[in-house]
């Protein structure tokens, strides 16, 4: 128990009212003449002692009402949990505020975050002159260090909606270990929330919980700036059939558009698509390409799909939008970026006859309808081993050897030289392998591993991949509980064991045995299947039956693709996240200008030693432009797009209840509006006060004071006759 006035308990030193006039209103006995006086004095004794239990009781009565009075003037309160510091000691505050994309959720014309930053304003007004504060946001990894309250209230008030770079159980965590650090004795913690579900989640708020259970003093206000029944329409995250196609190509592009506290009737909602040209200006604007009607009952989802048909190189942008407007415009479009280049030229290199051997990678790479109709992402070049050594390789994107037989150190140099540049090359192992001249010094500084002996299987072995978490399987992953490896048997292999420096195996075998290997040499990549791929499925010594069914077509084009570098193609990234863009081989640039979604633009350092440009202000989500000043060969013009995830804009709200259950063994508010802040800052700070209850006693107490002193004092104006009849009557039947 606390006194928000102390200093009224002197009050209670005017309990000695009632003593001395106890002691100078004291009664005396009444004298009465009668013969038989011993009677009188045995009843002049009781009557006495009757007179002084009265009178104690009165005192006591009234003493009690006096201190009663005192300690309510004091004004008493009772806190669970706090210091017992004065109400005017300075508070270590810690302010976490949830600045992610809902919270530009617009209701009563003001946004969440705007209502957040009034109550905030608001609270800091509150608080003693010395105190700290701490702020954490969502959107921000910067280190925190205490603000003056002048200083905090400024940092409030030029916070800002920003895709979140941590959950709001990850600020929670951070802010309490920083309040930690305080050395002063109150802390209390402060979360401003729309208490979406999505941001509340029990699992992630368990180690929150946890800290929790150590800093039990710690006063916890949920501040709810949220809507009780909000109504949205939303796009989900964007899928994008690849993100760079061959000229000619088609990408096809599918979302969901989800509603949330409409009417249950069916509504249609019209979703546009717009794209801008590659090498487009700055301020040009996008061209609609296509147009979506989607029907939806109440809080449902419907599927968005678009195919377009992209013919010229070069980076495309462009944005899905919701026609309309909701209350938060934040996730009503999504942004994409793809890149269109000629076809990847891919050599095949494979042993004479080599439209017998060099059958199955081609048709996989490039097949046939796709081919005439001049859309094959891939051009495929066949050539036989004699011509390998004469032939440039710098203009090729990847290089397969088929089955290779005996080569020269000089081709393997040559090979070498293609690789370390940033080449891709295959190597799929056959009958014609030499166990001496693959082993030799000049075939390992390439080959990912010493091939040991050919294996004849006398019961088939399969692909068994143990890990689909490789670019090579990423095709693979979402239904890699049923690939049909087993109808892909492998009845021969060459034995492997991986070289000591910068190989692993990627896909072993049913038996333990390597089946796929890589190694990187240089800046590019090597990869080794220990079968063959030029044997034809009519040839009744086939050392497997990959060809046969669609793993095996998969595997060939994500291995293609991994080697040419395709995999590590990326110009979609979630924003907030590092941006990663390969740069042309022939650029010279080292300088660019990259163009924010918001309309600014900013001057970027390329890193030539990779030749990448490296991108860490991406928290605005949109279409981003990099480019260089020069025209032609040399100059830059690439893009890439970021997106905020879906489920940072699921306004669904959480419960009272699920909070409770969370947050059951500690005590926790959840205020909303400026009047219910200030009650939660009067009871955490000052306690419950009691004041109310004590008048109530001392109102009783009072009373009670009031009907005993009337009661005892009470006299009756009585005759000496009448007197002396009352006393013998009472003498007669006591």
């Amino acid at each position: 128990m606390i006194f928000v006035a102390p200093w009224m308990l002197l009050g209670s030193l005017l309990i000695a009212v009632p003593v001395v006039l106890h002691l100078v209103m004291r009664q005396h006995p009444v004298r009465v003449e009668f013969p038989a006086l011993r009677f009188v004095k045995a009843r002049s004794q009781s009557n006495r002692r009757k007179l002084q239990l009265r009178h104690l009781l009165l005192l006591l009565l009234r003493c009690l009402a006096i201190a009663l009075l005192a300690l309510a003037l004091a004004r008493p309160s009772l806190k669970s949990h706090g210091s017992l510091t004065g109400r005017e000691a300075p508070v270590s505050v810690v302010m976490v505020f949830d600045t992610s994309p809902r919270m530009g959720y617009r209701h009563e014309n003001r946004t969440r975050l705007e209502q957040a930053i009034e109550m905030a304003t608001r609270l800091l007004e509150q608080f003693p002159t010395e105190s700290e504060v701490r702020l954490f946001e969502s959107g921000s990894l910067d280190s925190v260090s205490p603000l003056d309250l002048g200083t905090a209230k400024q940092r409030v008030g030029r916070l800002k909606i920003r895709s979140e770079l941590r959950s709001l159980p990850e600020c929670i965590q951070a802010a309490l270990a920083s309040s930690n650090e305080s050395k002063l004795e109150r802390r209390e913690l402060y979360l401003f929330s729309d208490l979406a579900a999505v941001a509340w989640e029990k699992e992630a708020l368990t180690p929150v919980v946890s800290m929790l259970d150590i800093q039990s003093e710690t006063m916890i206000d949920v501040v709810d700036v949220g809507v009780e029944n909000p109504r949205n329409r939303r796009l989900g995250d964007i899928e994008l059939s690849e993100q760079v196609l061959a000229q000619g190509g088609t990408v096809h592009l599918s979302t969901t558009l989800v509603q949330l506290g409409l009417d249950e009737g069916a509504s249609e909602n019209i979703v546009e698509l717009f794209v801008t040209p590659p090498h487009a200006n700055v301020d040009e604007k996008p061209v609609r390409r296509g147009q979506n009607r989607v029907k939806i009952s109440g809080n449902r989802a419907g599927i968005v799909e678009f195919s377009l048909q992209l013919d010229n190189p070069g980076f495309y942008q462009g944005r899905l939008q919701i026609v309309g407007e909701d209350a938060l415009p934040e996730d009503d479009t999504r942004f994409f970026t793809v890149e269109v280049r000629p076809p990847w030229s891919v050599l095949i290199v494979a042993a004479e006859p080599v439209e017998r051997h060099a059958y199955f990678v081609p048709e996989a790479l490039a097949p046939t309808p796709s081919r005439l109709a001049g859309q094959a992402r891939v051009s495929c070049e066949i050539i036989s081993y004699d011509k390998l050594a004469a032939n440039v390789l710098d203009s090729y994107s990847a290089i397969w050897m088929l089955d290779p037989p005996s080569i020269s150190n000089k081709t393997w140099a040559h090979l070498r030289s293609y690789v370390t540049q940033g080449g891709g090359l295959g190597v799929a192992l056959g009958r014609n392998a030499m166990l001496d001249e693959f082993n030799a010094p000049a075939a390992q500084q390439v080959m990912p591993g010493r091939i040991v002996r050919q294996w004849r299987a006398t019961t088939p072995v399969i692909l068994a991949p143990r890990d689909y978490q490789h670019p090579v399987l990423s095709d693979f992953r979402s239904v890699q509980s049923s690939v049909p490896w087993n109808d892909s048997p492998i009845y021969r292999f060459w034995e492997t064991k991986p070289a000591t420096e910068g190989s692993s195996v990627l896909i072993p075998y049913s038996n333990g045995e390597p089946g796929l290997l890589e190694r990187v040499v240089g800046r590019g990549r090597v990869l080794l299947l220990t079968t063959s791929l030029s044997d034809p499925l009519s040839d009744p010594r086939s050392w497997n039956s990959l060809p046969a069914d669609w793993p095996g077509f998969v595997l060939l084009n994500t291995m293609t693709d991994y080697l040419m570098g395709q995999s590590d193609a990326r110009m979609n990234f979630t924003a907030g996240e590092l941006a990663v863009l390969h740069l042309p081989t022939d650029s010279t640039s080292q300088l660019i200008v990259l163009s924010t979604p918001d309309g600014n633009s900013y001057r970027q350092t390329v890193d030539t030693t990779d030749n990448i440009l490296q991108v860490t202000n991406t928290e605005i989500w949109g279409n981003y432009r990099a480019r260089s000043g020069g025209e032609g060969e040399a100059a830059i013009d690439i893009g890439f797009s970021t997106n905020i995830p879906s489920r940072d804009t699921a306004l669904a709200r959480t419960t009272s209840g699920e909070l409770e259950e969370i947050f059951a063994q500690h005590e926790f508010h959840v205020v909303r509006g400026l009047e219910e802040i200030d009650r939660s800052v009067h009871l955490g700070r000052v306690g419950r006060e009691i004041t109310p209850v004590l008048l109530v006693f001392m109102a009783i107490i009072l009373a009670g004071e009031y009907i005993l002193g009337n009661r005892f004092y009470r006299s009756k104006p009585l005759s000496d006759e009448s007197a002396q009849s009352e006393v013998l009557s009472e003498m007669v039947h006591s």
